[in-house]
């Protein structure tokens, strides 16, 4: 928090430019599609520091909030100071250059209107693409770039591409859910800084909770806004209600934020710059954090302010009493401001022409809101200088206590002169429902005041400008503000109206022209169209509402080489040892014919992917890059593409995500095996392995597809680890061949090995039965004895007996 001796303020500007009941800068809707406030000091020049832009910034709000030489018994107000940014999480060099912006202000905190990171919300992109930029603000910061904040000071809303990785059911964006720390459920959320509660919408059609106006969330929000005690309540989200840009409106989100008690509404998804006000309430696009800026549609209905050449951030600064809204971009100009006044403001409408040739009848005083003991003593009506004029006999009427009209003036403004018609602050009584005071100017006492001139039988002198001399600047700069005067006779400066306007709209439009100043002291800022040089006439005209001048300069924008462009290239995933592509993208550059770019790649993860396993092709614009994972690697590797035109350079990354699988094991070969009948083999060694399993809890198995002459009881496995060993025993008498199989299993995948048994046979001897000893008395024969003969292998009628005695 920061603390400046202010004094509470009013809203009120001279002329047609400051109609809005919640009054804008001064600083010309002449061209509302790029408005820029001028800071004094410089803050507006993109050549000052940035400490001095945010002194002079500091001292602007200072000044617009009371006198700058405050007493020191003026009321001290705390001052809370935050950023917005939206739409950045890309990991471009615009993000950080936004990010380095909002560092140079040292707010308080940041709030972000989502899409935090691109572009599928993923958890291995989230870091780089938040982290690195903004990890000071992150609170329970545990990421790879420093050190967090002791207590949160970041508070996102999610956006369409945070939402593209999910998990759970309902589904929801785990990624982010598990970055941050948020109150609430972190989907949508509140909580209070100083003066401003903030309501937090998750606007994504993916909410489990909904996101139309009769929505359990819009009803959480309904029920937050009606309790709330802040003097701001600002709610924000991703999708705007009201847009000129390409995505347009978005209708599910125009809630009845006002009717609920919303201050004002702040929003992205457009990649632009844009400020509106719809039914009274200002809207706010702020996408232009980090990621491609997007062009301007037809304008839609209440758009105030709009801008796109270039990337920034909005700054808010908020006391108990008044609310300042800023968009700086990345230069550190001004581009546009909106201020709220929690007290009531007035405004003297003016009356065209000026100066008038007959007197006036009736005026208007505009409150900002309805308000209570407004009457004629608290007006003052002068004639060059003089007394007043206002005699009792005018009217003062209304309507609805907000919009009130001055009446019965044509007899006092009947003789030639500079009237000033005056509505005092201080003492004046007026409140507002509330109870609120009128809010004062600078001085302490007059609230409101405008200036007319009459000229009865006169004529109409025409305004002066004075001269501007031309300008020149290199390619995609703004050169600026550039000072001149503006005059006339009759018609007080502030009064008169400046216009600007280009001969070449291609080179610089005329949305592009952006006024300043007041008074008699005016400012332009040019600023070219992106990648565009050449001459341009700039026509300056003032006008005083009948007659005009003009003067002319011209603008050179000298050539520069632009760097090469590329597309974005989504994060890729692909199984271990398995190639990824071709995967398409686009390069070009602005002066470089696209076939003459160079194209390169690298990996920070050479043992996943070596960068020789990049393989470019493609020509010309279109071109495409294959991935080769490493065999048998698996994890994450960060690729960038660099295309060069060989002065300057453009990158994109992106995630490759490699998914492990289980690799098969290995077994040895073993070779055929040859053994005689009867004798056993082995035993025979062989190795076996696997590149996740330890060769220990590998299983081996052996079969036969002969179990005749070798069954499987009879493989024999021995060995530990890798080293392996096989035994073969072939069945007694058994002669042929056998094919083993043995196979080694991790359990999920297996590998196998085959042999040949050979057994080859021998030849086995004949039997004969055992013949038990006999007797016989003698000279007696005895017999026939029976007994059996056989052989394995020969016919047991093809045997040849014998007999012989060893006495004959």
């Amino acid at each position: 928090m920061r603390r400046h001796d202010l004094r509470a303020r009013r809203i009120a500007f001279e002329g047609l430019e400051s109609r809005n009941l919640l009054s804008a800068a001064p600083v010309s809707e002449e061209h509302p599609s790029l408005l820029s406030a001028c800071v004094d000091g410089g803050a507006g020049s993109p050549g000052s520091s940035s400490a001095n832009a945010d002194a002079a910034l500091r001292a602007d709000v200072a000044t617009m909030m009371g006198d700058a030489d405050a007493t020191a018994d003026s009321p001290e107000l705390t001052t809370t100071t935050f950023a917005v940014i939206g739409d950045y999480g890309s990991g471009s060099t615009a993000e950080r250059d936004v990010a380095n912006l909002v560092k140079s202000w040292n707010p308080d905190f940041v709030i972000t209107v989502g899409d935090n990171n691109y572009n599928t919300g993923s958890a291995a992109a989230i870091d780089a693409n938040i982290g690195q930029f903004y990890h000071e603000f992150i609170g329970d910061y545990s990421g790879s770039y420093g050190a967090g904040s002791p207590t949160n000071r970041f508070f996102p809303s999610l956006g369409n591409h945070d939402w593209g990785t999910t998990s759970g059911s309902p589904a929801v964006p785990t990624p982010y859910l598990d970055y941050f720390t948020l109150p609430g459920n972190e989907r949508y959320y509140t909580f209070t800084q100083g003066p401003v509660e903030f309501f937090v919408i998750d606007s994504d059609s993916h909410e489990p909770d909904g996101i139309t106006s009769t929505s359990l969330q819009a009803q959480w929000l309904q029920s937050e806004l009606a309790g709330s005690t802040a003097a701001w309540k600002l709610v924000y989200f991703h999708h705007a209600p009201y847009s000129s840009g390409s995505h347009g409106n978005t209708t599910t989100m125009q809630w009845p934020f006002a009717a609920w008690g919303a201050t004002a509404v702040l929003a992205g998804h457009d990649h632009l710059y844009e400020r509106l006000e719809v039914g009274g309430l200002p809207y706010f696009v702020n996408g232009s954090g980090g990621k491609s800026l997007y062009s301007f549609g037809t304008p839609v209905a209440g758009s105030k302010a709009r801008y796109n050449a270039d990337y920034g951030a909005m700054r808010v600064d908020a006391t108990d009493s008044t609310l300042i809204f800023q968009f700086i971009n990345r230069q550190g100009m001004v581009i546009d401001t909106l201020t709220l006044d929690s007290a009531p403001t007035a405004d003297i409408v003016d009356v065209m022409p000026d100066p008038r040739t007959i007197p006036v009848s009736q005026i208007t005083i505009a409150f900002s809101e309805p308000v209570s003991g407004f009457d004629l003593p608290d007006l003052q009506l002068t004639r060059d200088g003089g007394a007043n004029l206002l005699t009792g006999s005018q009217t003062l009427t209304t309507s609805d206590n907000k919009t009130w009209q001055l009446g019965n003036l044509s007899g006092l403004t009947g003789t030639a002169g500079n009237y000033t018609l005056s509505l005092k602050g201080s003492g004046s009584g007026i409140v507002d429902m509330a109870g609120n005071s009128l809010a004062t100017g600078p001085d302490g006492t007059v609230a409101a005041s405008d200036t007319f001139v009459v000229t009865i039988g006169g004529s109409n002198d025409p305004p002066t400008v004075s001269d501007i001399a031309d300008q020149s600047t290199t390619e995609d700069m703004a050169k600026g503000p550039i000072a001149f005067t503006v005059g006339d006779v009759e018609t007080p400066a502030g009064s008169l109206v400046v216009t600007a306007a280009s001969d070449n709209q291609t080179l610089i439009p005329d949305a592009n022209l952006v006024l300043g100043g007041s008074g008699a002291n005016r400012t332009i800022t040019l600023h070219p169209a992106l990648n565009q040089s050449g001459t341009a006439t700039i026509t300056v005209t003032v006008s005083d509402g009948t007659a005009s001048a003009s003067d002319t300069l011209v603008l050179t924008v000298t050539a520069e080489n632009d760097p090469p462009t590329i597309s974005n290239i989504a994060n890729q995933w692909t199984p271990e040892d398995t190639a990824k592509g071709p995967i398409a993208f686009t390069v070009g550059d602005i002066e470089t014919a696209a076939g003459s770019l160079v194209v390169t790649a690298s990996s920070d993860n050479q043992a996943l992917i070596p960068n020789a396993n990049l393989v470019l092709g493609g020509s010309g614009a279109n071109r495409t890059i294959t991935l080769h994972p490493a065999l048998n690697q698996s994890g994450t590797a960060t690729i960038t593409v660099t295309v060069s035109d060989g002065s300057a350079s453009a990158s994109d990354t992106f995630v490759l995500t490699v998914g492990g699988s289980n690799d098969p094991p290995t077994v040895s070969d073993i070779a055929d095996q040859s053994t005689p009948e009867d004798t056993a083999k082995g035993p025979i060694a062989f190795t076996v392995g696997d590149i996740e399993t330890p060769a220990g809890s590998l299983v081996v198995t052996a079969s036969s597809d002969n179990p005749t002459l070798i069954p499987d009881a009879n493989l024999v496995l021995g060995g530990s680890g890798a080293n392996r060993t096989m035994a073969l025993h072939p069945a007694l008498n058994q002669s042929g061949t056998a094919m083993i199989t043995v196979t080694v299993s991790d359990g999920a995948a297996s590998a196998s090995d085959t042999l040949v048994l050979t057994v080859t046979a021998e030849n086995d001897p004949p039997t004969v039965s055992d013949i038990a000893a006999q007797s016989t008395p003698e000279d007696t024969a005895k017999g026939p004895i029976a007994f059996t003969v056989g052989d394995i292998e020969t016919p047991a009628g093809s045997l040849l007996v014998t007999a012989n005695s060893d006495n004959p």
